[in-house]
């Protein structure tokens, strides 16, 4: 289910962001992207994906490129699923060094799409040159046992080996990459002590990474699976100096805490109680875990649970900070339905931050919770400016603010209201940081599924935005912000 409408209007001159979806099985969709952007990765592409393109095509103003294979499909081969990492690595290298830095990655629909990449202009990038190899370095959560290392160099593979330790089942080399099998089922597990032994050899793994100068730069899910992780080596990175630990949300209702420091639980444990109704009903202490498990199922909720259950999130995440501690980003590592997301904390100043979060809920709504009064307004016009379908309703409700679009902007079944939402949610980031708001993690917080007799069942709801008030302000105040879609549409530029 989708709309059509018109073509989508080009990007003004000198837009700071444009998107790309990776799309199931073969394909990648770009959004205001310039010409010479889309040159840029249409080289790209044809110089690291060995079957070449298949077709290239101009959908509604969401430019199409179609591979040929299928480098994005869950049952595609090794070969083809290391090449399509590696296409990533050398996408994101050579996009930097045009002066494009990954801003935010995320999952926007329900079926059909995979991640979508968002990235923002950044002019001091211009000309810089990361190495082919271990410039950008992928780590792959493949299969449900397995780790890949691509385009890194041997170094790291042997800290990756000695992160695995007594996990080891095998290794191998495929050129350049580097595979490890573990013991067990890491990925799908659902026994508790895997679990957290899982997301701790990715914690230590992050750890050896940062003290090589290869600092966290973003995420990808090609297949619908786990995520693929993405470094970047960075020669002026001070590594090693910067703590790492991880909240993980679990099954429908825990919250799981590893390598926390003390001041971190009892923050965690704080909110629990004064920001989620069914507060905290059982704690569970490990050797390198602390387990809150809530009343309630806050990641299997709809409605005015699921806006709760993002006002928790947006609240622990705002009091981490006085402590000390900022989430770095929001992974998903787990093939299990019902394990979310993994928010990896890096230690930073303390500092009082405020947070909000936007959420797109259901097939048409979007959400604003924890937002100060001139971020609702403000999201308010860029919602009605650039959503071409019109809102049905909207209103308060509990903490938050919620928008019923007319339409479907979060699934992919026909249409091209995929497209449009990219092209809303793009205005909203540059709204936001206009206001000074910074998306620092786009997170999958609710595990409900629609059940389909005939079809695979998909997710509810897709990723939220986390937003910090960083008090930068991404352009003056005064400035003119972009004509909207409906300003352009009817010829003003």
């Amino acid at each position: 289910m989708g709309g059509n409408t018109s073509q989508l209007p080009p990007p003004p001159a000198n837009f700071p962001y444009f998107s790309l979806t990776f799309r199931i099985d073969d394909n990648i969709k770009l959004i205001d992207c310039d010409d010479k952007c889309l040159s840029l990765i249409r080289q790209v592409v044809k110089s690291n994906w060995p079957n070449g393109i298949q077709s290239q095509s101009n959908d509604h103003g969401a430019f199409e490129i179609r591979f040929r294979g299928r480098p994005f499909c869950v049952a595609g081969s090794k070969a083809d699923a290391l090449a399509s990492k590696r296409m990533c690595c050398a996408l994101l290298s050579s996009l930097q060094t045009a002066g494009w830095e990954l801003y935010v990655n995320s999952d926007l629909s329900r079926n059909a799409d995979l991640t979508t990449w968002f990235f923002q202009r950044n002019p001091a990038l211009i000309g810089k040159q990361l190495p082919t190899v271990g410039g950008i370095i992928c780590l792959s959560l493949s299969s449900h046992d397995k780790l890949q290392l691509i385009n890194a160099p041997t170094v790291l593979h042997n800290e990756l080996l000695q992160c695995v330790g007594p996990l080891l089942q095998s290794h191998e080399v495929h050129g350049s990459d580097f595979e490890v099998k573990l013991v067990g089922y890491p990925w799908s597990s659902a026994s508790f002590e895997e679990g957290v032994s899982a997301r701790q050899l990715l914690l230590n793994t992050i750890r050896k990474f940062d003290s090589h100068n290869f600092r966290f730069y973003g995420t990808a899910n090609l297949k619908g699976t786990a995520d693929c992780i993405f470094f970047e080596q960075d020669r002026n990175y001070a590594g090693g100096e910067t703590r790492f630990c991880m909240l993980s949300l679990n099954a429908s209702n825990r919250i799981r805490l590893i390598d926390c420091p003390q001041p971190v639980v009892d923050t965690v444990g704080r909110c629990i109680n004064q920001y989620w109704p069914g507060g905290i009903q059982d704690t569970q202490h490990c050797e390198h875990s602390v387990e809150y498990k809530v009343g309630g199922d806050p990641w299997l909720s709809d409605g005015d649970d699921a806006i709760n259950s993002r006002y928790l999130i947006t609240l622990i995440l705002q009091s981490l900070a006085p402590v000390g501690w900022a989430v770095m980003s929001a992974l998903d590592i787990s093939r299990r339905a019902n394990d979310k997301a993994v928010f990896v904390l890096r230690s930073c100043a303390p500092t009082s931050v405020p947070h909000l979060c936007i959420c797109p809920a259901d097939m048409d709504l979007i959400r604003l919770i924890n937002a100060p009064e001139d971020v609702q307004n403000a999201a308010s016009i860029v919602i009605h400016s650039n959503w071409p379908h019109g809102v049905q309703r909207e209103g308060t409700r509990l903490m938050g603010y919620e928008w019923k679009l007319q339409g479907h902007p979060w699934s992919s079944e026909g249409g091209n209201d995929y497209a449009v939402c990219r092209y809303l949610m793009t205005r909203l980031l540059n709204e936001m940081a206009r206001l000074g708001w910074r998306v620092v993690c786009s997170a999958d917080v609710s595990a409900k599924h629609i059940r389909q007799e005939n079809g695979p069942d998909y997710p509810i709801d897709v990723h939220s935005w986390f937003l910090a008030r960083t008090g930068h302000v991404g352009q003056p105040p005064d400035a003119v912000p972009p004509p909207s879609y409906s300003e352009t549409m009817n010829g003003k530029q």
